[in-house]
């Protein structure tokens, strides 16, 4: 999350929404992961809370210091079906 944020704080907006789509694949792809693993630990909803996360401070952290908010590409979501709505809200915030 901190390196989402210093690419938006210089403006970088391909890069922070690139890392952001990475951040969203990766924990996607490792959520139903054995409950035994580092994940298991973490908590069942803490994969796509922290998806969520990671949008929502995408669009909100550009907003405030780029006076726009950035969002992943729409077609996007598609990789993600069982959290594209979540993903979509959490944009919007």
């Amino acid at each position: 999350m901190e390196q989402l944020e210093r690419h938006i704080e210089p403006g970088l907006e391909a890069a922070a929404v690139g890392m952001c789509q990475g951040i969203v694949l990766g924990l996607y792809r490792c959520r139903d992961k054995d409950a035994d693993r580092v994940l298991g630990w973490a908590g069942e909803d803490f994969p796509v809370e922290s998806a969520c996360n990671s949008v929502a401070t995408l669009a909100r952290e550009s907003a405030a210091r780029r006076r726009r908010a950035w969002r992943l590409p729409q077609d996007f979501f598609a990789r993600v079906p069982e959290w594209a709505s979540l993903l979509q809200r959490a944009t919007r915030g």
